[in-house]
């Protein structure tokens, strides 16, 4: 069934002109594991959006999980957690959908939202569209705050 919804997926995004890569350059992607590449602006280096489906096995008898996960390009100075928390928290108020979640392993910040699906439901393009939109605006949508934590020396651009 997985495979499936990921069939369905993937199907949906390209159709949405969304570059989609089974696989890419060093980035270990699990089974039914996609890069999605999406560019804001053409002079803009472009961003890349992990997809996959789990759990590994068909563990679950009725459902099926689609996480989205983007790595933020930033991470934290270290006598700035309070601040960036404090503002990640504001953030994840106002998110729509997903969190943003620091790893305090490196010090960075991700994006992630899991879509629970019933494993017979039909995916379409329109949903599809609807979901990514959410995720890119989530993903876009919040640089600003980031931005400003990068002048006040909060957060530093992963170069």
């Amino acid at each position: 069934m997985k495979e499936q919804v990921y069939k369905q997926i993937k199907q949906a995004l390209e159709e949405l002109d969304v570059d989609v890569f089974d696989s890419f350059e060093d980035i270990e992607l699990p089974n039914y594991g996609l890069v999605l590449q999406f560019v804001e602006d053409e002079e803009e280096v472009p961003q890349n959006i992990l997809f996959s489906i789990l759990p590994d096995e068909d563990e679950l008898d009725g459902s099926v999980f689609v996480q989205w996960a983007y790595q933020y390009p930033y991470e934290i100075i270290e006598d700035a957690y309070l601040e960036v928390v404090k503002a990640v928290t504001q953030i994840n108020h106002e998110l729509p959908l997903g969190s943003i979640e620091i790893f305090f392993e490196d010090n960075t910040l991700l994006f992630k939202y899991i879509l629970a699906l019933q494993k017979e439901s039909e995916i379409t393009t329109p949903f599809i569209s609807d979901v990514f939109g959410m995720i890119i605006y989530a993903v876009e949508g919040f640089n600003e705050r980031f931005s400003v934590l990068v002048e006040a020396n909060q957060l530093k651009i992963i170069e």
